[in-house]
């Protein structure tokens, strides 16, 4: 045998073997990356951040795409985090004037630091005192931190003097706050004896001189929280009571506590935390059984409950705080977790994910936007939220939006929705710029043109009209067709041509400018969709068959037909370099190749898929389901990266311009914005 040859073959097997390992190796990468993704999202749906950051981190770094960064995104949400103590921190307050932030940690130390800098201002440590809570008087000259064995001291800021000790009766956990006024400091603890057991103690003493007020008594079970109202009229405890976990004093009589109503079963509630709203008409608590209770404190009735029994935090909610304005609380839990709610209506606006263990307090500045967290992860955080933000990820509508658009410049979104509105949205704002009747039934799609100067809809009473963008003004009505329910409408890629789906047997094509009927496309036995390769060149429709029909867009003749399912074809997407088109067909969406026609894979969903859509850059597909999901797909491949989960069918999910931003349109009232990257 030739010696030259035998080298080469030894080398060509090497080679072979080596690509064959190469390919193993990848699949096995892969596989790992997507199990990575699965984890992270179930982690944080389950609120544990820690977990989620644990497996992002440790995804294999060349396969991250949209899923990735917008799961990164996801826990990180806070905008500065500092580690000032050593232990975990388990109190924090700031100023009135939003100065000055405390903490209080395990690791003895009391803290003040700007809370602009992070710089320290004053300290405070003893290795036989434990810090349980601390806060400012009123005009922030003075400190007071509560330990355990209810020892309160107090600090004049200034000086970094100490200026007086309280000591109470109390042997465990303690709490204390000053009054409105600064006049009083209140406490409360617990207190035990073998023969009454354990029983709550609340004691008020004169800021100023440091004599005893008030000793008073609640419940069989330790105070853990306490609170003045606003006009310093009323003074209110948490409790871990079975049933009774709130109580209010009214401070100028000192009598019997009025106790704040429950639903009156006998779960644990246990409060943890408790505050009343500025202006002074609520008084919430959160509790061990991972709820909220809001009471109106003037008459001790149950309001509204936030959360508990599968909603809301998943583990004990350790501190409330309420906006200035009275109108959102902002919950933190032992589920690494913030949650933003309004007081009114009881609704979630957001969950806010970036500590990785247990959220023990937090405290809200002046502003009402800044909120800073004390975490056993032993960190600091600071976090800018209004209600504002949560409006800029939904979007509101009088009912389902059906039908989303992006104008070529990425700057404006258009929706179509139930009773026949469209509206017009700032993508960069996310506020809503226009909204007029378009329909006299349900607007189904929308399509902007090249130029983004016009805009073409469908809805349900079967007319595809034209709009101007910027006046809103109607051009024309092309067509009043009949039969078939209209979902789809599109511009051609030159702007010249409008097309949509029109009778039953057919999809048209009529001329922008001027009106006229310029195609029919006759798709036998019922059309339900029409779209355009990017090129112009090939328009493809769907049957209610489940098949699809590709044309050419010149001549108007067929080039062929695709079998997608059996089911009504709701979407139809070409990729963004016309290679692949996806379809979906009841339960199904299915990518073929532009060229063979092959089939290249399939994306399964428990029900029906609505729609389908690519991202810009052609990696990813995503598709929505009446199983209440939107999925993400790889293209390359067709395997599942990403399942986001809402308690609603999903009628459309679409990527903006950029690829960054995904929007999703339950079945509802709003579309609900996905960003990939940091706002």
């Amino acid at each position: 045998m030739n010696t030259t040859f035998l080298i080469t073959a030894i080398l060509l097997l090497t080679l072979s073997a080596l690509t064959v390992e190469t390919i193993a190796q990848s699949d096995v990468e892969y596989r790992s990356y997507l199990a990575h993704i699965a984890a992270a999202s179930s982690a944080i749906r389950l609120n544990e951040t820690g977990e989620a950051r644990r497996w992002i981190e440790s995804t294999p770094a060349r396969y991250r795409g949209w899923e990735w960064h917008y799961l990164d995104v996801q826990t990180r949400q806070h905008r500065r985090s500092q580690i000032i103590h050593e232990g975990a921190v388990n109190a924090i307050k700031v100023s009135s004037d939003g100065k000055l932030l405390v903490t209080a940690s395990s690791d003895r130390i009391v803290k003040v630091s700007d809370a602009a800098t992070g710089v320290e201002v004053f300290s405070f440590t003893d290795p036989k005192l434990s810090p349980q809570s601390v806060a400012f008087s009123p005009d922030n000259k003075l400190l007071a931190a509560a330990f355990s064995r209810h020892l309160i001291i107090v600090w004049d800021i200034a000086t970094k003097s100490e200026v007086r000790r309280f000591q109470g009766q109390g042997k465990g956990i303690t709490a204390a706050t000053f009054s409105p006024d600064g006049k009083l400091l209140a406490s409360c603890s617990w207190n035990v004896s073998q023969a009454r057991g354990v029983w709550g103690i609340v004691e008020v003493w004169d800021a100023g001189t440091g004599a005893s007020v008030k000793q008073l008594e609640y419940g069989i079970k330790p105070l853990v929280a306490i609170a003045f109202s606003p006009d310093g009229k009323q003074l209110a405890v948490a409790s871990w009571e079975v049933d009774k976990i709130a109580a209010v004093w009214e401070t100028t009589k000192w009598g019997e506590p009025m106790v704040m109503q429950t639903e009156g079963d006998e779960v644990y509630k246990a409060g943890q935390a408790i505050a009343f709203s500025p202006d002074g008409k609520w008084l919430a608590a959160g509790g061990k059984d991972n709820a909220i209770r809001i009471w109106d404190p003037a008459t001790g009735k149950l309001a509204r409950k936030l959360g508990g029994a599968g909603t809301g935090h998943a583990k004990w909610v350790n501190g409330v705080a309420f906006t200035p304005d009275s109108k959102n609380i902002v919950s933190a839990s032992t589920d690494q977790s913030l949650k933003v709610w309004d007081v009114l209506s009881g609704a979630e606006l957001a969950t806010l994910h970036g500590h990785t263990k247990s959220v023990n307090a937090i405290t809200i500045g002046p502003d009402g936007t800044t909120i800073y967290t004390a975490s056993g992860d032993t960190s600091v955080k600071t976090w800018r939220f209004s209600a504002a933000d949560a409006k800029h990820k939904i979007w509101l509508h009088d009912g389902s939006a059906y039908g989303f658009a992006i104008s070529p410049d990425g700057k404006t979104a258009a929706t179509a929705a139930w009773l026949g509105k469209i509206r017009l949205w700032d993508v960069a704002t996310a506020t809503e710029i226009a909204v007029w009747q378009a329909h006299g039934q349900s607007a189904n799609a929308v399509a902007f043109s090249p130029d983004g100067k016009r805009l073409a809809s469908v809805g349900n009473d079967n007319k595809v009209k034209l709009w101007d963008t910027a006046t809103r003004a109607e051009l024309r009505t092309f067509e009043e067709a009949k039969g078939n329910q209209m979902i789809s409408v599109t511009f051609s890629p030159d702007g010249r041509s409008v097309l949509a789906t029109s009778s039953t047997d057919s999809a048209k094509v009529w001329d922008a400018d001027s009106g006229k009927l310029v195609r029919d496309l006759n798709h036998k036995n019922g059309t339900t969709y029409i779209t355009s390769t990017r090129d112009g060149k090939t328009f493809a429709t769907g049957g209610t068959d489940g098949s699809v029909m590709l044309w050419d867009a010149v001549s108007g003749r067929t080039l062929a037909t695709v079998s997608a399912g059996t089911g009504r074809v709701l979407s139809i997407a070409f990729s963004p370099d016309g290679k692949q088109f996806a379809v979906a067909s009841g339960r199904t969406a299915k990518v073929f190749d532009t060229r063979s026609l092959k089939q290249i894979f399939a994306m399964s969903h428990d029900e029906g898929v609505y729609g389908i859509s690519y991202s810009p850059d052609g990696k990813r597909i995503v598709t929505s389901s009446s199983d209440q999901t939107a999925k993400l797909w790889d293209t390359k491949t067709g395997s599942e990266v990403l399942s986001m989960p809402f308690a609603e069918s999903i009628y459309g999910a679409h990527f903006g311009s950029d690829g960054k931003r995904l929007y999703v349109l339950p079945i509802g009232k709003e579309v609900r914005i996905f960003d990939s990257v940091e706002n």
